[in-house]
């Protein structure tokens, strides 16, 4: 190797024997970065003999054959700049792979060049579980943040259920009270059209809190999709072309149809607002295989058969910053007062409730095209259910016992049911329910209760007064999600339910349902 010892021969030999039996790549070089001498496992790391190697630069063998100079996190450059005299050791990603590398001056004894020892471990697998550590870390922690988003969402959402209810469900009686062409009726409406924006917003605060898929049902997620075309035309009323492609063959899915329409619909608002000065947006539905293990990975999903739901714009689209926030709860780039950074967040949610992945492809000037799958389901689509209209005189005058602990929804719900020749009864806990479901001459024909009461939950309430008055209807109300009140241990499953806010004609609707079925 031409590099000896001040202590004889027998070093020289002691020191080459060490240098070649490294089992990490080791190199001598000179000042120049020139290879003086290689070991085996250089040898095996770059694929070449010894011979090859030796009189070329470092850089070239590790980085680029055109590279004119070291990189600036090169070691034995940081060493020769600092003018040091011990060792500099720097992480480095090459063309090989990541490294920790060395170099250790080696002064010359006999006053002649001194050479410097490289010696290189591979830190590639360590990097790879490294990252893969933190993004595990980042994904806890946002799972953390949103469970945590959710739960206050649940609560301030069902506060706000409330107050909607009363403000659109008093608004809509008042407009029914007004005569047509009367002044007051455009305010009238200008407030309902306010409580229909913030029920899409309690909607929205709810998906964050969701921890399940809600009622799911077997549907074909094209026929979902065409079903909202309509709707999509117009809501975006900018000039943009929207482009629909379903397949004629069923594409199932098990899932929740609302929160499909949601899923869509956040993303088309999206694209529109990407496209301020028209353009294109294209939406369409395909069956899918996921088989290679390293895509399904990327999307955190196991190989197998998926519907992809495939949204593309023609707009600014985003840059890497931006996509890295992008399911982020309150992150938005749009202007003040035009955004809430809720739409892409329930997104998010929705599709993972659904057992589902996303992926956002997206580059400045090149658009945006997002990419769901969701899981096939193999049975045939569930067929809708068909709502028969029947007049709600012809199902009363019936005694309705409503219990609810918020007065204003209670006195409204009491005010709609009596508005339409329903003879209503009120209570505020389940004890006093009892205590008005067994005093009254007449049976109470339909139950009419919150989920969540002060003292009892309103299962249980209808059970105990089935037991009591038998051919008992039950109709239950909430502003929680399934997940909040499964924590408080009440599952709805097979029980008729009207969603907090609901309008005068939600209401109807739903006792109509209740008292037609058998």
């Amino acid at each position: 190797m031409g590099c000896r010892s001040s202590k004889g021969a027998s070093s020289a030999i002691d020191w080459e024997r060490v240098f070649q039996a490294l089992d990490y790549p080791a190199l001598l070089l000179d000042e120049a970065y020139t290879v003086v001498a290689a070991n085996p496992a250089s040898e095996k790391l770059l694929e070449q003999q010894a011979g090859n190697l030796i009189g070329r630069k470092c850089f070239h063998l590790f980085h680029s054959p055109e590279s004119q100079a070291p990189p600036p996190g090169c070691p034995h450059r940081r060493l020769l700049e600092s003018g040091a005299r011990g060792t500099v050791v720097m992480e480095m990603e090459t063309v090989k792979g990541i490294f920790l590398v060395s170099s250790t001056l080696i002064p010359s004894a006999d006053g002649g060049s001194a050479l410097y020892l490289h010696l290189a471990t591979d830190i590639s697998q360590l990097k790879k579980e490294e990252n893969e550590r933190r993004r595990l870390e980042q994904q806890l922690f946002h799972t953390e943040k949103m469970d945590a988003i959710g739960r206050m969402a649940s609560g301030i959402a069902h506060d706000f259920n409330n107050l909607l209810s009363a403000i659109m469900g008093f608004a809509d009686l008042a407009c029914m009270e007004l005569p047509p062409g009367h002044p007051a009726r455009a305010s009238l409406d200008e407030v309902r059209s306010a409580g229909r924006r913030a029920t899409e917003l309690t909607r929205q605060l709810l998906a964050l809190g969701r921890r399940d898929a809600g009622e799911t049902e077997v549907l074909d997620l094209g026929q979902e999709v065409a079903r909202q075309e309509s709707l999509l035309r117009r809501v975006i009323t900018e000039p943009v072309a929207i482009d629909l492609t379903v397949p004629e063959e069923p594409v199932a899915i098990r899932g929740n149809a609302t929160q499909l329409q949601q899923i869509l619909l956040n993303l088309a608002l999206n694209a529109r607002d990407a496209m301020p000065n028209g353009g294109r947006l294209s939406i369409r539905v395909d069956p899918v295989e996921l088989e290679h293990p390293e895509e399904a990975h990327f999307l955190s999903l196991a190989p197998g058969a998926y519907a992809a739901l495939l949204v593309g714009d023609t707009g600014k689209g985003m840059d890497e910053q931006v996509r890295a926030h992008l399911f982020e709860p309150f992150f938005t780039t749009k202007p003040r007062n035009r955004g809430t950074g809720l739409g892409l967040a329930t997104v998010h949610n929705l599709v993972k409730h659904h057992g589902g992945g996303i992926h956002v492809d997206s580059a400045p000037g090149r658009g945006t095209r997002v990419k769901v799958l969701f899981p096939r389901c193999f049975e045939a689509p569930s067929r809708p259910s068909v709502f028969v209209e029947q007049d709600p005189g012809a199902l009363s005058p019936q005694a309705v016992l409503v219990v609810e602990d918020d007065d204003s929804v209670r006195r409204l719900a009491c005010h709609m049911l009596r508005a339409h020749g329903f003879s209503p009864f009120e209570a505020r806990t389940a004890e006093e329910a009892l205590r008005v479901a067994t005093s009254q001459a007449n049976p109470i024909r339909l139950l009419l209760a919150d989920v969540i009461l002060p003292d009892w939950d309103g299962r249980t309430l209808a059970e105990e007064l089935k037991s009591r008055l038998p051919g008992l209807r039950v109709l239950l109300m909430s502003g929680y999600t399934d997940a909040v009140m499964a924590r408080h241990g009440v599952d709805r499953q097979g029980m008729a339910f009207l969603r907090k806010p609901f309008s005068v004609t939600d209401l109807l609707e739903a006792v109509q349902r209740v008292s037609g079925s058998s």
